[in-house]
């Protein structure tokens, strides 16, 4: 079977297969592609959809339209990966368009997902100015757990300075000195399996101290507790007091 093409809206255009739309994105002659046909999906097909999840109806779908570009075993994780939301959509919609206990947390879910404030806006009504900032807020949260392994390279290293000043000056006991060494050494352990895995950008980041006291002094303004932001990072609330 002759793969299927896709077109450009402004028709002057090469017609290509889907991976080279996929990867132009925009065709040469600024349209949009769109698939030469739209493969059809029997009636009784279709009502088997209303028993299946979102990612399987996706697969099903999706493959019509690649008909073996992407292989099914390849395409299958992508799209369970791709459709793993927090909350079932049906659900969401119905928390966003009522009044409802805990709107605000599905509004979190729905920016933590992708949506945009117009979106939400849509189904909630709720004033975009307040949405803006909570979507912010998300923001922030996220990038809190972007960082978590170099956070707590940083924050270890503040520990273990401040523990030199508490064993110097005598302001801690030997039993509560213990205890903290013994959080050094717990958040020294999972920076170090951690780092590994993060982001160049992010590993940059541990030698920068001002990003840290930018980071922690934005957290306390918004009204994180030490508690929130040592469970964040999974480290200690010591860890975190110590700098």
């Amino acid at each position: 079977m002759d793969p299927l093409l896709f077109y450009s809206t402004n028709q002057r255009a090469e017609h290509v297969p889907f991976r080279e739309a996929l990867l132009k994105g925009i065709a040469p002659d600024r349209g949009l592609y769109m698939p030469e046909s739209i493969p059809v999906i029997a009636s009784e097909r279709l009502k088997e959809f209303c028993n299946m999840e979102y990612h399987e109806i996706a697969f099903e779908v999706s493959r019509l339209f690649l008909q073996g570009q992407i292989p099914d075993d390849e395409l299958k994780p992508l799209l369970t990966d791709a459709y793993d939301y927090p909350v079932p959509l049906e659900k969401l919609h119905d928390k966003l368009a009522r009044p409802c206990q805990g709107r605000v947390y599905y509004i979190r879910y729905a920016f933590k997902m992708g949506w945009t404030v117009d979106q939400v806006f849509e189904l909630s009504k709720i004033d975009p100015w307040f949405l803006d900032n909570i979507k912010e807020l998300v923001e922030f949260e996220d990038e809190l757990m972007a960082v978590e392994a170099v956070a707590l390279a940083y924050l270890g290293v503040g520990m273990m300075k401040r523990i030199e000043q508490w064993r110097e000056s005598g302001q801690r006991t030997g039993e509560e000195l213990a205890a903290s060494e013994e959080a050094y050494e717990r958040a020294a352990k999972l920076a170090a399996s951690a780092i590994v895995l993060a982001p160049d950008e992010h590993k940059q980041k541990v030698i920068d101290e001002d990003y840290y006291k930018h980071l922690l002094a934005k957290a306390k303004r918004w009204g994180y507790s030490d508690v929130q932001l040592a469970t964040i990072w999974h480290a200690s609330t010591d860890c975190l007091r110590a700098i």
